[in-house]
């Protein structure tokens, strides 16, 4: 990954700040996430490098481990074990088969991501446009977003 890639890691290094939010943590995990500040799509950070949109965490992890981004060596999916889409902290990635990866995402079952219990009524929130989403992660996703607009405006 050296070459043309060298200008391209040095807009990617310059845009991830280490961010430990309020609820993470997971298992064997001691380092803070490193999170995107620039586009996203998806949630997930995006660079544009010879006229197209590149993945930022797959950059960071072929760089490491020195392959290209079109190598057969580079896995197909990485999982961010944080489940934040913007890190790029390498401690927080994985490789999985699709297949894998699809069913994690998207398993039904009585729980979602952070465990909570779907099960109970009180914990669903019907999306308006259809779907479903854990009422405790949306309430807790809400108020971080409400306590950072608010010191935003207090600074």
């Amino acid at each position: 990954m050296t070459g043309t890639w060298a200008p391209v890691l040095d807009r990617v290094r310059r845009r991830l700040a280490p961010m430990v939010p309020p609820d993470h943590a997971f298992e064997g995990d001691d380092m803070p996430c490193l999170i995107w500040h620039g586009c996203t799509i998806g949630g997930h950070g995006r660079i544009k490098h010879n006229g197209r949109s590149v993945i930022v965490h797959r950059i960071v992890w072929a760089e490491h481990h020195g392959i290209d981004l079109a190598d057969d060596s580079m896995p197909e999916n990485l999982h961010h074990r944080c489940e934040r889409r913007a890190c790029a902290q390498l401690a927080h990635l994985e490789p999985v088969a699709h297949a894998d990866h699809s069913s994690e995402h998207h398993a039904p079952g009585g729980r979602c991501r952070r465990g909570h219990d779907l099960t109970v009524a009180e914990n669903v929130y019907p999306r308006p446009k259809g779907g479903r989403e854990c009422f405790v992660c949306r309430r807790l996703r809400r108020a971080i977003a409400r306590e950072a607009k608010l010191s935003a405006r207090a600074a």
